[in-house]
């Protein structure tokens, strides 16, 4: 019943409460490349309460609910989600030449740039537990660019048939309703008393 009366769940409030919020996409994002930053930045627009100037979470808070806080939520160790010693090497290293543009971003604006800009192909290494899992080569990049014309390519198949279903089921839809109000018309011409 929290959310009944509210289209969307009030994160602003729950910041302000000073509880913890994580954001993760349990391979549920929103986009079919599955970008976590994309899916971070969409949390923090919804954290904005509605007024014009509002603002919403900073890109320190969205940081701290990816990574300190989501692991507080997947009950791991308190020494999860941090860069500390003894902390498991938990990290993950992005290119910064398309975030940043041509020149280099003073360092007090790289955590808002990367947050802001920064999508998964920027990811140029992973990290568990001090283990490497990925490194960027150029075959991973062609990798890449490869099952993502192929998910754009089913994407745009899908969005076309559903277009098309739509368009069906409205002039279905559309052809019912005039036939309807062509009926009422009718009947009531047929129930007019005469001139």
């Amino acid at each position: 019943m929290l959310f009944q009366t509210i289209h969307r769940p009030p994160l602003s409030s729950i910041l302000a409460a000073g509880c913890t919020l994580a954001v993760g996409t349990d391979n549920t994002a929103l986009s079919d490349d599955e970008d976590y930053l994309r899916e971070l930045r969409l949390a923090a627009v919804a954290t904005r309460r509605p007024e014009v100037d509002a603002e919403g979470a900073s890109a320190r808070q969205m940081l701290a609910a990816a990574t300190r806080n989501g692991a507080r939520a997947a009950f791991l160790p308190l020494n999860c989600g941090v860069l500390e010693r003894g902390a498991p090497a938990d990290l993950l290293a992005i290119r910064l030449d398309r975030i940043a543009g041509e020149g280099s971003a003073p360092p007090g604006e790289l955590l808002d740039l990367v947050m802001g800009r920064g999508r998964g192909c920027d990811v140029i290494l992973t990290m568990t537990d001090g283990t490497i899992r990925y490194r960027a080569q150029d075959a991973d990049r062609a990798r890449l660019d490869h099952w993502r014309s192929v998910a754009l390519a089913l994407a745009h198949r899908r969005s076309e048939a559903e277009t098309a279903e739509t368009v069906a089921r409205m002039r279905t839809e559309v052809r019912d309703h005039y036939r309807h109000v062509t009926g009422l018309r009718q009947a009531g011409a047929e129930d007019a008393p005469p001139d």
